[in-house]
């Protein structure tokens, strides 16, 4: 039976799970802001685990994690890696997750396999003021929200044709994220200002090849709001992917490989107040939003860029993936394979 790549993607303009996401109303200025990020990784190898504890953090921060495996079972040769990262700051969360495992050889039966999951969250108050507002009036402010990434998996194998279907492999990646605001969405008052965006790619066992998914968020949410009020966000990024690759026969000889990588380090991220305006539609002008920290939301707030550690680390694992990606490719490309993964991340189009 040929099974056959599956893909979702979900973009929501009003929020499935606005019941979950909902604030609770801010009675007084100022609250502080709330972050968080944790980051995963597991491999295995013929039965032997890699897996670091996992590491979260209740603050502004960035987590790194790895694991590395790699072995030989009678005639298979296995490998299996995975890399997790994630920063969290006022205003922004930056996620990278990216892994690959192979196997090859023949004779006994074995699988290695290979898991990284990065998730942040962020909660956070401004007031809008300005030097015409008014306190107590009805008003509308219109703002961006933006993130920059994608993800994609990859996988190729050759079997021998006796083998039958005893040998698999798999490559899986996944991204979501949700913003609300607790204001009323302009549009639709019902329901709660606030976008989400997400994406799933599956590649499976027979075929292969490649699939990329490059969801560019860069959305003008409106709100209505009451000057005078402060207003907050509640803001989540979540990314995950597993590969693997199998033999489950003593007949036959293969070679498989898989990748998976979700790349939005470039980050999610607030892109600032476009206007404010009244209820009659006036324009407000000289606009600030500060946070209790003296943050202006009223501005982008983009992320810095990556620390030259960090940096180095993504680099050397993205290179990893594209040279085994790439090997595979050459040896064994399938029709409508598709460009490879890694340097479709690399370049972040």
């Amino acid at each position: 039976m040929h099974r056959t790549q599956s893909r979702q993607r979900w973009r929501w303009t009003s929020l499935v799970l606005s019941s979950s996401l909902a604030l609770v109303s801010v009675s007084g200025w100022a609250q502080d802001a709330t972050m968080s990020v944790s980051v995963s990784a597991t491999a295995m190898a013929f039965q032997r685990d890699q897996e670091p504890p996992p590491q979260s953090l209740e603050r502004a921060g960035s987590l790194y994690t790895h694991a590395a495996i790699s072995g030989q079972s009678g005639g298979l040769t296995g490998d299996a890696q995975s890399t997790a990262w994630g920063k969290v700051g006022y205003g922004y969360m930056r996620l990278y997750t990216a892994g690959n495992t192979q196997l090859s050889g023949g004779g006994l039966v074995g699988e290695v396999k290979t898991s990284a999951a990065a998730r942040a969250s962020l909660t956070d108050s401004f007031m809008i003021t300005c030097p015409s507002c008014i306190a107590g009036t009805e008003a509308t402010v219109t703002f961006r929200v933006i993130a920059n990434g994608g993800g994609g998996a990859d996988g190729q194998m050759v079997q021998d044709p006796d083998d039958g279907m005893g040998s698999v492999f798999s490559a899986y990646a996944s991204m979501v994220s949700s913003f609300t605001l607790n204001a009323p969405n302009a549009d639709d008052p019902s329901q709660p200002a606030g976008t989400a965006l997400g994406l799933s790619v599956l590649r499976m066992e027979p075929g292969g090849g490649y699939y990329h998914d490059r969801p560019f968020w860069n959305e003008w949410v409106t709100a209505r709001f009451t000057l005078g009020n402060p207003l907050s966000f509640n803001w989540w990024a979540w990314m995950d992917g597993n590969a693997s690759a199998g033999n489950y026969t003593d007949l036959g000889t293969m070679e498989a490989s898989s990748v998976y990588g979700t790349d939005y380090s470039a980050g999610f991220y607030w892109g600032g107040i476009t206007e404010v305006r009244t209820a009659s539609g006036e324009l407000l002008t000289g606009i600030t939003a500060f946070n209790a920290a003296g943050v202006n939301y009223a501005n982008a707030l983009a992320p810095p860029v990556p620390e030259s550690s960090a940096a180095w680390l993504m680099w050397v694992g993205l290179a990893a993936l594209c040279l085994m990606s790439a090997c595979s490719s050459r040896k064994h490309r399938l029709p409508g394979a598709g460009r490879r993964i890694a340097p479709r991340l690399l370049a972040g189009d």
